[in-house]
């Protein structure tokens, strides 16, 4: 898998209008948005994942590592959590 965040099966959560880095093994190919209303992603620097949250809900993020084959199963699926800010 090419996410090296520890997840621990949860979700990732970014708090509304606030961003996270996302520290990945190997350099992104391709990522998708599942829902593009909740979060926006940004590729860093090929190894990073910039996440921002936009709305409050859930998404997800599906990654494709550089190395992986077009059709490959060696994709990761990131869910996301963009909630209210506690400060």
């Amino acid at each position: 898998m090419p996410l090296a965040y520890a997840l621990n099966n949860n979700n990732l959560e970014v708090s509304l209008y606030k961003s996270k880095v996302v520290e990945m093994d190997g350099v992104a190919k391709r990522i998708s948005i599942g829902n593009p209303g909740v979060a926006d992603i940004l590729i860093l620097r090929g190894r990073q994942l910039y996440v921002v949250g936009k709305a409050l809900g859930t998404t997800n993020v599906v990654v494709s590592p550089s190395s992986c084959p077009r059709r490959s199963r060696d994709t990761s699926s990131l869910p996301i959590r963009s909630t209210k800010s506690v400060s």
